[in-house]
């Protein structure tokens, strides 16, 4: 059941898997994304999908990649909680831990940006609304359905495909133009 659960939700999504590795208890998807070439894995094992953190996903900004790590774990413990049985409330407070986290990532983010004078600050803003609003949909859904398979699967299914391509995409580049516009301290030029 899960797997088909999980198929008909990614083929909803329009994501091209493909199983990669098949083993006792579970099978490991592999999806490519075909803007940029990444790949991501997937695991479903023992009726549990998980999103893994891999170097692809870095930034190569400190505090970012770890509030992305941490993102993914979130994402993951909603699911974690479902499978376990942890129950509706333990749900409902993983979604909003993982909501809170987020708008803190987000501001961790758009202040780099203001500081730094991103170029790309409006559309990045942009996309992080989006996905609040989006988030805030998921929540208000839960709330009136009720935790089942198929909304944990397309919560996960959802959020954490958002996150790769909003990283790969977005942050990435972002966090490029950051680094590459911090001056330690001592290196400015005072025209002497």
């Amino acid at each position: 059941m899960i797997y088909q659960t999980v198929f008909s939700t990614l083929m909803l999504y329009y994501i091209k898997v493909k199983i990669y590795e098949r083993g006792q208890g579970g099978i490991k998807l592999k999806k490519k994304d075909d803007r940029t070439g990444f790949i991501a894995y997937i695991i479903i094992k023992e009726n549990k999908m998980a999103y893994l953190w891999n170097s692809t996903l870095e930034t190569g900004h400190k505090k970012i990649d770890e509030q992305h790590r941490q993102l993914f774990n979130k994402l993951n413990d909603i699911n974690a909680a479902f499978r376990n049985g942890k129950g509706a409330e333990e749900i409902f407070t993983t979604l909003a831990f993982l909501t809170e986290y987020t708008v803190m990532h987000f501001a961790t983010e758009e202040e780099l940006m203001e500081k730094n004078d991103y170029p790309d600050y409006a559309v990045h803003k942009k996309n992080h609304d989006d996905f609040k609003a989006t988030a805030g949909e998921l929540t208000q859904k839960l709330r009136k359905d009720g935790p089942s398979e198929d909304f944990i699967v397309d919560v996960t299914a959802v959020i954490g495909d958002w996150l790769i391509s909003h990283i790969r995409i977005d942050d990435i580049k972002m966090a490029s133009y950051v680094l590459s516009n911090d001056e330690p301290i001592g290196s400015q030029s005072f025209g002497f």
